[in-house]
């Protein structure tokens, strides 16, 4: 029996439906962020990790840009949200992206979104949050 008679039942066999895991990780932006009076004087630098879940499609990606979620859309849906006025706590502008995600990406079962102010306190490379939400 040759080795292409042994993989041929292996190579038949299609896997189950998967989970994409796409991710932008590390936008930089200028953002008008923080409760203290200083903070509405300047913008400061915020640093945004996102990763959504979906379904893997049921049809092939077949390499084809039409099939697939865009990362520029994505980046520049969170710089509408980031550059859309000032906001007090990270937490709602972690939320104001998740939903602004979620409304032009309907399929999507999960999403985290991390913001992070990186000038916010002497001696301390960034504080923030990260959000969750499941769908």
């Amino acid at each position: 029996m040759s080795k292409q008679d042994l993989l041929a039942p292996v190579l038949e066999t299609k896997c189950g439906v998967g989970l994409l895991h796409l991710f932008i990780n590390g936008l930089e932006l200028d953002c008008s962020i923080g409760v203290h009076p200083h903070e509405r004087l300047s913008p400061q630098p915020v640093r945004i990790d996102v990763q959504l879940t979906r379904p893997e499609p049921l049809q092939p990606i077949n390499d084809d840009f039409a099939n697939v979620i865009c990362y520029e859309a994505l980046i520049e849906r969170i710089k509408t949200v980031v550059s859309s006025g000032h906001v007090n706590l990270v937490e709602t502008l972690a939320e104001r992206i998740a939903d602004g995600i979620c409304s032009e990406v309907p399929t999507i079962t999960k999403i985290k979104v991390k913001v992070c102010k990186l000038a916010a306190f002497d001696h301390v490379s960034s504080v923030g949050v990260e959000l969750e939400k499941i769908f």
